[in-house]
């Protein structure tokens, strides 16, 4: 089994940043934000196979959730941990609120 078939097998929740990673741009610098190409083609598939998703992400709350939401994709996204703290804490209260093993996250960030 090769470590990119290994990894798909093991992974039960993507986490996603947004700036730079889910679409181009920064929120709070009010640049035009854009879904990188074809991402929600790739989140949309995720969800079909049962893959768990969510956003650990350093930006307002309420605009990041305002734009995901104006995009079509804020449903697609459990327990997003949109805030100012630290991202590795944003990914461990996602670990805790979903009740599984921290080795099957698989982190997308820029």
């Amino acid at each position: 089994m090769t470590s990119a078939s290994k990894i798909r097998k093991q992974a039960k929740c993507i986490v996603w940043d947004l700036d730079h990673t889910l679409w181009s741009g920064v929120l709070v610098e009010g640049d035009d934000l854009v879904l990188k190409p074809k991402i929600a083609d790739v989140v949309k598939a995720l969800d079909a196979k049962g893959v768990l998703q969510s956003i650990a992400s350093k930006n307002n709350y309420d605009d990041a959730m305002e734009k995901l939401k104006a995009l079509g994709l804020d449903a697609y996204f459990l327990y997003p941990q949109i805030s100012w703290n630290p991202k590795s804490s944003a990914i461990a209260t996602i670990q805790k609120k979903l009740n599984i093993g921290i080795d099957t996250f698989l982190f997308i960030d820029d």
